[in-house]
């Protein structure tokens, strides 16, 4: 009798994307796990998009993987959407876990993220200051969306 597959997600926040390579780097032990469980949202991987994760049945999902750290708002709704999707919801790897290098931006704030990387390193010619915003329009009027860059950076908790 052949055992019925575990669901498997993946969703990478604010990370190097290292726990994804972890597991294409599974080689052919990685069709071992796909014999076992089916890969049903992982971004890095396949082609998926984040509305095919929200369509899923609440606890549909056997295992989530998130990994990476919660940098910004969009990092912290896919994280509630996965908690909400996955039975098991697991911080894989540090950045996940504790932070990670992702964490290490602590040291500092938005503000001083955004002088250091939009206007005081030597190859950076910005002389308006011009930093990334959450909402801009074009000359059209057509509105982009982008998510909030948070003061901090949050473990999964």
């Amino acid at each position: 009798m052949k055992k019925e597959k575990i669901t498997l997600a993946l969703k990478r926040g604010a990370s190097c994307v290292g726990c994804d390579i972890a597991i294409i780097n599974l080689s052919e032990n990685l069709l071992e796990l796909l014999e076992l469980a089916d890969i049903v949202f992982a971004p890095t991987l396949i082609d998926v998009k984040y509305k095919d994760l929200k369509a899923m049945p609440e606890k549909s999902i056997t295992i989530g993987l998130y990994h990476g750290a919660v940098r910004n708002s969009e990092n912290e709704e896919l994280a509630h959407i996965m908690r909400e999707k996955c039975q098991i919801l697991i911080a894989y790897g540090a950045c996940a876990h504790l932070g990670g290098i992702p964490g290490l931006a602590n040291v500092s704030d938005k503000n001083g993220i955004f002088k250091t990387v939009y206007k005081d390193t030597p190859s950076t010619e910005n002389e308006h200051f011009i930093t990334p915003q959450e909402e801009w329009r074009d000359n059209k009027d057509r509105k982009l969306t982008l998510p909030e860059f948070y003061d901090e950076v949050f473990a999964l908790d």
